[in-house]
């Protein structure tokens, strides 16, 4: 099933031609036209949480962009990982779980950030595998084992986890590979 993240798109919905009735209407109109292609439809997921987003819109699911500029430590990511779950939850929402690394905007903001360590990225993602997947009861099926990484490649932005000579070489893709799948780098 095609998955389709909607990033701000609830600016658009802010139109008063959007109403409720609208967008489930757009919604339900690309979710048959996916059917004709022969999938089982679209899940829709967003990242925020307002009356454009709802369940009864058509969305399941809530993700995270990024976590921004402190989310530098395993702690900070868990605590914030927890806090958008409960407020998927209340929403009638999943959250999907987003793993990042911080937010080092030097494009945008000329100024540099800390990222996260490899190692508390590891704890990040071994905690999402290990906890979060398995403690989560309201886990829909579509979402076991589903998550998020922030991102391969926003230079502007700061995030990202591609090879980097001089930040963390493979470190990242490593603990992805070796967290998520039965293989381990060559170092």
């Amino acid at each position: 099933m095609p998955v389709v993240q909607t990033f701000r798109f609830i600016d658009s919905w802010g139109s008063p031609y959007w109403t409720a009735e609208k967008r489930k209407e757009a919604l339900d109109y690309l979710d048959a036209e996916v059917k004709k292609l022969g999938y089982d439809g679209v899940l829709w997921i967003t990242e925020d949480v307002t009356e454009a987003t709802r369940p009864e819109i058509g969305y399941e699911g809530l993700y995270s962009y990024n976590h921004g500029a402190d989310c530098t430590t395993f702690e900070y990511l868990k605590a914030l990982i927890e806090g958008l779950a409960n407020k998927a939850g209340e929403a009638g929402l999943y959250y999907v779980p987003t793993a990042a690394i911080g937010f080092n905007c030097m494009g945008w903001m000329n100024g540099r950030t800390p990222l996260m360590s490899v190692e508390d990225f590891r704890k990040s993602n071994e905690w999402i595998r290990d906890e979060y997947f398995t403690s989560n009861v309201n886990c829909p099926d579509w979402a076991k084992n589903l998550t998020f990484v922030c991102t391969w490649n926003e230079y502007g932005e700061g995030h990202y986890m591609m090879p980097c000579e001089g930040l963390n070489g493979f470190g990242y893709l490593d603990v992805l590979r070796e967290t998520y799948t039965s293989e381990k780098s060559s170092d």
